[in-house]
């Protein structure tokens, strides 16, 4: 993905995290919502640093830089997860906010690769 997708996938994450989290105050209450903005942070810092390490795999021509890269994105992994246990077990943010608020990357993941695709006319060829 070139850098300006993975910057407006991120934007628009957050954008959506945004509208998600009041709609679920709306819907579901305050408690809730704080979850969803909490989501929608830490799965906006997953993605963005995901986008980074896979980046500088793809760089690295040398297979030992690239095998530390993957080692890295093991450790990033096992960071997220004990991130999302600590915030939903030991401090108590509302895990269903918490979930919702995570979809907003999932949107934009989808959404924006969507509108930045270029139009074509049926049967014609680029």
């Amino acid at each position: 993905m070139k850098n300006d997708t993975v910057k407006t996938i991120l934007l628009a994450a957050a954008g959506y995290g945004l509208a998600l989290s009041v709609l679920v105050y709306l819907g579901i209450g305050a408690h809730a919502a704080v979850g969803a903005l909490t989501g929608t942070v830490v799965s906006v810092l997953n993605f963005a640093a995901l986008a980074f390490i896979a980046a500088r795999i793809l760089q690295n021509a040398s297979p030992r830089g690239a095998a530390g890269m993957a080692v890295l994105m093991m450790v990033k992994l096992g960071f997220v997860a004990a991130l999302c246990y600590l915030l939903i077990v030991r401090h108590g943010v509302d895990a269903i906010g918490f979930a919702i608020g995570c979809g907003g990357i999932i949107l934009s993941v989808i959404t924006v690769p969507l509108l930045l695709a270029e139009r074509t006319e049926l049967g014609e060829e680029r």
